[in-house]
């Protein structure tokens, strides 16, 4: 099993290494479909890398236009960050939203994750 385990991490290393070249050459087709490759790769770790929900919700976006994605975080407060074609983003996202999940704006930038969250003080909030 553990060899089986290092192949696998190295296939995966590879991968990346290819999926960042295709955001360097702006080939951001390669790079969604290369998102989906990392997604199997990745699940074949172990089983307690995804559940049956969220294999479903990766297939009913992949399903609905996503070329690839990938989760993001841990525990109970992680994210999908799918790759979706322009113009399939429509499609993609009110598809989303029958099932309740939406979107979450982001931007890429130079110094990784950062989150915040705002406490209401309101009297409503206490």
């Amino acid at each position: 099993k553990n060899n089986e385990i290092r192949e696998l991490v190295i296939k995966n290393v590879s991968h990346c290494y290819k999926m960042r070249e295709n955001l360097l050459r702006e080939d951001l087709d390669a790079f969604g479909q290369g998102l989906d490759t990392a997604w199997h790769f990745k699940r074949k770790f172990t089983k307690e890398i995804s559940s049956n929900y969220l294999d479903e919700i990766y297939t009913y976006a992949i399903q609905n236009g996503a070329g690839g994605g990938k989760l993001l975080g841990a525990g109970g407060g992680g994210y999908f960050l799918f790759f979706v074609e322009h113009f399939k983003k429509v499609k993609f996202l009110n598809a989303m939203a029958k099932k309740n999940l939406y979107q979450t704006l982001f931007n890429f930038d130079q110094d990784g994750m950062q989150s915040w969250s705002i406490r209401d003080t309101s009297e409503n909030g206490k």
